[in-house]
């Protein structure tokens, strides 16, 4: 599985661009250009889970800065450290004497206030069915951590109760 993200690049003084990782898929430390590894896929996997669930992306955006506005509506605000460490960080947000801020309405659309968005609203389902989908919840959002170390890792995803639960 191969994720894309456009990045800008020169070869032979010719600029060039290549795709690391497609934007619904996006994770937040590409999107503000943080250093990244190998948990940049498992953002994307949760991503993927959470669409393969429900129908929709997690994060259908228009752009980056849509995107990460998103992100912030489920999420809350990235940690501090994480902001002052983006190289693009003042792209999406600005910042103030306490911190830093994103407004709340930017290109035609109002955003949600940090952390008020809940991706799986009051669910109904009856009590075998509730143990799976809560354990699903548990994954995803696992999964979907701004700290790359909190995410879940491979081993442990495949550990995870969800996947017994469907074994």
């Amino acid at each position: 599985m191969i994720f894309l993200c456009k990045i800008p690049c020169s070869k032979n003084g010719k600029r060039f661009e290549y795709y690391h990782q497609s934007r619904f898929y996006r994770s937040p430390e590409v999107i503000l250009g943080l250093p990244y590894d190998q948990a940049i896929d498992m953002w994307s996997f949760g991503c993927i889970l959470f669409e393969m669930y429900s129908g929709q992306p997690l994060f259908h955006s228009r752009n980056e800065f849509d995107h990460i506005n998103q992100v912030v509506e489920i999420l809350g605000m990235p940690p501090k450290d994480f902001l002052d460490f983006g190289a693009r960080t003042s792209k999406y947000f600005d910042r103030t004497g306490q911190g830093y801020y994103y407004p709340k309405y930017i290109h035609g659309r109002n955003y949600s206030p940090p952390n008020s968005r809940n991706i799986f609203p009051g669910s109904s389902h009856n009590n075998s069915v509730s143990d799976e989908f809560t354990d699903f919840k548990d994954l995803v959002l696992k999964m979907v951590q701004y700290d790359s170390n909190s995410r879940l890792k491979p081993q442990e995803a495949l550990n995870h109760e969800f996947f017994k639960t469907i074994r």
